[in-house]
Parts: structure tokens; sequence; C-alpha cells
């Protein structure tokens, strides 16, 4: 369970990071994501997270009305979202 608690302080700083700056910013540099305390492979992931949510316009709304199936179906296509992820995010 501490890659799951350190994921989470990096997302919980890159979430503090977007509301201190007005949101994100799928532009941001991965240097600058890298900058508020995230590894250098999670700051990419979250780059391509960002981008990939940003091109297909997904929203929570669009999600909360996609099957699970589909749910899991697009949000796989992300680099470093695996099946997994995904299972345990449907599941909170």
């Amino acid at each position: 369970m501490n890659l799951y608690r350190s994921k989470k302080f990096e997302i919980e700083a890159y979430k503090k990071h977007c509301n201190q700056t007005g949101g994100i910013d799928f532009k941001l540099p991965v240097a600058t994501i890298k900058a508020i305390g995230i590894s250098q492979k999670n700051a990419g992931y979250i780059h391509h997270f960002a981008q990939f949510i940003h091109d297909h316009k997904i929203t929570d709304k669009k999600l909360e009305k996609m099957p699970d199936e589909d749910v899991i179906d697009t949000l796989i296509k992300i680099k470093g979202v695996g099946r997994w992820t995904v299972d345990i995010s449907l599941s909170i």
C-alpha cells in the first residue's frame, strides 16, 4: 500500500497546484508538474491523462452516464491507466 499512498500524495499535490493556478493545464510541461513534487514517470502519466481528457472532451457527467465496461474501455487507452486503476476508481 505504500505505492498507493505515494500516488495518492502525488495526485493530491497536483490537485492542490491546479486549484491554486485555476485548473488543469494539459500543455503544462512535465518538468513543471515534476517541480511540485511528483515523480518524472507519474508527471508524464498526468500529462497524458490531462491531454486525453481534453482531446476526447471527457467529463464526469459523461463517464457517469456510461456503462462500466465503456468507462473501462475508454480510460485504459490512457498511458499509465490500467484495468485495475479503473476498476478501483469505479468501486469508490
